[in-house]
């Protein structure tokens, strides 16, 4: 209320935290808080002192579960912010907010459309404010929020759709959620129809008890008393409206007081008439006499003193059945709905009547007005002519009596209102407080059930974090034993490769015997034969010539062998005979030999 009171706009826009923290935040923000989380972990794991792995693990903790209290704590701020701004600066703010890192990281979208839809308020585009207001409750999921369809509405009303301004306004009141503002917008989109004075004027009151004296309320008064063909009561209101500092600052209050005075032109009309022909009677009157003008101006101050007297009585008597009003507008309301029917079939005639009435009204007062001039004439002469200073005394003296009974009644009456808004503040600084205890509490809830989700979170994250770790280690003492396996099977393989080695080198340095035996065996057997044949020869040839004597030949080198081979020592080999041993008598008898 304050905040109203302040700019003196009603474009408070009031919606609770557990709200607009609903829907997405950016993805930036909520990868900056895990990631910092995770590298902290890691770190943890990175160390074996158990001090420095505690210091770690509580540097992530306190980044998963403080980090996003901080950053709303900084968004309440800039909201607070939003909600003092001025005209001037909301086209600034529209431009920056997006751009501050706090809100492009942190900020939820639906609290970015609430204030964006303020800031679109507070600068005129009603139309703009109305679609971020609807964007803010579809992405929270709450599209029959009261504030937010409140919202909404005054959105519309300001950028002149006051039919859909009305939709929503009607569905607040079917679920009797209308504030005092709701009350009086409602009312605004409801002058444009006919016929509804009577219910507008209701909605415009209960608007008044939340807003005082506000100039937009006072026009909506002027201009529904006027709608109900209440000439009196309406000057009356459109004349506050019109002295009110702040209408040149409210464009809706600044049109309803334009249709107020056009629908009330006859009256103003014959006021201001009424206003020169008093005017030119006290000009008219003699100078010379300024005792009778003077009693005449004491008397047209008692009657205004009277006037103002009887009008702050009825003013008491309205405030004093306020409570009894708000009692009886249920019952109000449906005896309202049940007469729907009935006076929209009278309505023709109804607006005859009325015609009929409103001229009989007007004649009643054009001749009580001229009657009253004639007796403030006679008045006025006849006082002028009274010179008998007995009657003078006694009327002064009646007059002071008067007077002071006038001001005894001022001072009870202000008193009586001094009182009522003490009354008034005391309740709503009592509304207030509980408000704000409400408020305080919901916040305490919130708070508890983020820190619930995240301590849940992290140990979710915890507990995924130790499966994939331990998952981890299974895999590698999985890949352990199975490299252990390969180097024993490899090892196998190579041991059995060498033995299969060792066996064909064994197997191929056997059969390289063998076979070097055999080939030494057959070369004996060759020799063998090769001498038993020469021998042989020998015994069968005729005498010998003389020959020349045969070159010696290198004997045959036997073939390598990997062993040299075992054989039986050689049979002595029959020397060549050559005759020579004959000849010279150096030969043996072939008997001997």
């Amino acid at each position: 209320m304050s905040s109203l009171q302040r700019r003196n706009d009603l474009l408070d826009v009031t919606v609770s935290r557990a709200i607009v923290s609903r829907g997405g935040r950016p993805l930036g923000g909520t990868a900056l808080r895990l990631g910092a989380t995770a590298v902290f972990l890691s770190l943890a794991l990175l160390f074996s002192d158990v001090v420095t792995r505690i210091v770690f693990i509580a540097f992530a903790v306190a980044v998963l579960l403080l980090l996003l209290p901080l950053m709303d704590r900084r968004l309440a701020s800039i909201a607070a912010a939003i909600d003092r701004v001025d005209r001037p600066r909301a086209n600034k703010w529209l431009g920056s907010l997006e751009k501050l890192r706090v809100v492009s990281s942190f900020a939820p979208h639906a609290w970015v459309a609430l204030q964006k839809g303020k800031l679109h308020l507070v600068a005129g585009n009603g139309r703009a404010a109305a679609k971020c207001f609807a964007d803010c409750a579809r992405i929270a999921g709450a599209p029959e929020e009261p504030a937010l369809v409140s919202a909404q509405a005054h959105g519309l009303l300001l950028a002149g759709d006051r039919k859909e301004a009305r939709e929503l306004l009607q569905g607040l009141e079917r679920r009797n959620q209308l504030s005092g503002r709701d009350h009086l917008d409602l009312a605004i989109a409801q002058l444009e129809d006919a016929g509804r004075g009577g219910a507008i004027k209701q909605h415009v009151e209960a608007a008044r008890e939340s807003f005082g004296g506000h100039p937009r309320v006072l026009a909506a008064l002027a201009l529904a008393s006027a709608r109900q063909d209440d000439a009196t009561e309406a000057l009356t209101w459109l004349e506050a409206a019109q002295n009110h500092e702040d209408l040149a600052s409210d464009d809706v209050a600044g049109e309803l007081v334009r249709r107020a005075r056009k629908a009330l032109r006859s009256a103003i009309e014959a006021a201001e008439k009424r206003a020169r022909k008093g005017a030119k009677a006290e000009a008219a009157a003699p100078r010379e006499e300024p005792k009778a003008a003077s009693s005449a101006r004491e008397s047209k101050r008692d009657r205004k003193d009277r006037r103002k007297e009887r009008r702050e009585k009825r003013r008491a008597g309205k405030a004093d059945g306020a409570d009894a009003a708000k009692q009886d507008a249920a019952k109000q309301r449906a005896a309202q709905e049940a007469a729907a029917k009935q006076r929209a079939a009278d309505e023709a005639a109804a607006k005859k009547r009325a015609a009929d009435e409103a001229a009989a009204k007007q004649r009643a007062a054009d001749e009580a007005a001229a009657k009253q001039r004639a007796a403030d004439e006679a008045a006025a002469k006849q006082r002028a002519a009274d010179e008998a200073a007995a009657k003078q005394r006694a009327a002064d003296e009646a007059a002071a009596k008067q007077r002071a009974a006038d001001e005894a009644a001022a001072k009870q009456r202000a008193a009586d209102e001094a009182a009522a808004k003490q009354r008034a503040a005391d309740e709503a600084a009592a509304k207030q407080r509980a408000a704000d205890e409400a408020a305080a509490k919901q916040r305490a809830a919130d708070e508890a059930a983020a820190k619930q989700r995240a301590a849940d979170e992290a140990a979710a994250k915890q507990r995924a974090a130790d499966e994939a770790a331990a998952k981890q280690r299974a895999a590698d003492e999985a890949a352990a034993k199975q490299r252990a396996a390969d180097e024993i099977a490899e090892r196998q393989r190579a041991e059995a490769e060498a033995a299969l080695l060792r066996r064909r080198a064994e197997q191929e340095a056997a059969e390289a015997k063998q076979r070097a035996e055999q080939e030494a065996a057959e070369a004996r057997r060759r020799a063998e034969a090769e001498v038993a044949a020469a021998i042989a020869a020998a015994a069968a040839a005729p005498e010998p010539t003389f020959l020349p004597p045969p070159l010696p030949t290198a004997p045959a080198r036997a073939p390598a062998v990997a062993a040299p081979p075992s054989v039986a020592a050689a049979p002595p080999q029959a020397a060549i005979d050559s005759g020579w041993d004959e000849l010279l008598g150096d030969a043996e008898s072939p008997s001997k030999s």
